[in-house]
């Protein structure tokens, strides 16, 4: 979560708060003390998304990103894709650039109702549809896990 605004960049973990919304919600609506505001200028709070002008660039996650790269550069590698559907293409696009670029990979992605794969990985992927509680206690049982 980001100010809104935004006046600083700092960004702030959601799981506690959207927790403490989630038990409070009545009638779809929250009590207004726990609709987040920014500790610096009491502005608005919005989610970080990228996608909008005020988007604040996460450097230490770009910086995970880049070192399990270089970690995993050249070495097998299966990239598993649970529940994002094709017009997610924030998390789709670079995971399927990965196995383009990493000739030693796979790509599975798992999706009710949509499959999507670029041309360049098909061969290296699969897709499977259907609900993700279904499809992973199947491949439990085929794998007689």
């Amino acid at each position: 979560m980001q100010c809104a605004r935004p006046c600083h960049e700092t960004l702030y973990p959601t799981l506690e708060l959207a927790e403490k919304m989630a038990a409070a919600e009545q009638g779809g609506k929250v009590p207004s003390d726990l609709v987040p505001r920014c500790p610096k200028c009491g502005g608005p709070m919005e989610i970080h998304m990228e996608g909008g002008p005020n988007f604040i660039s996460d450097t230490a996650a770009q910086g995970r990103y880049q070192a399990f790269l270089e970690r995993y550069h050249g070495k097998k590698l299966v990239v598993l894709e649970l529940g994002v559907g094709w017009r997610n293409q924030l998390i789709k696009a670079p995971l399927m650039r990965l196995v383009a670029q990493e000739p030693n990979s796979a790509y599975v992605t798992i999706n009710l109702g949509e499959i999507y794969i670029t041309e360049d990985i098909k061969a290296r992927s699969f897709g499977l549809d259907g609900p993700l509680s279904d499809v992973l206690s199947d491949l439990r049982q085929v794998c007689g896990v």
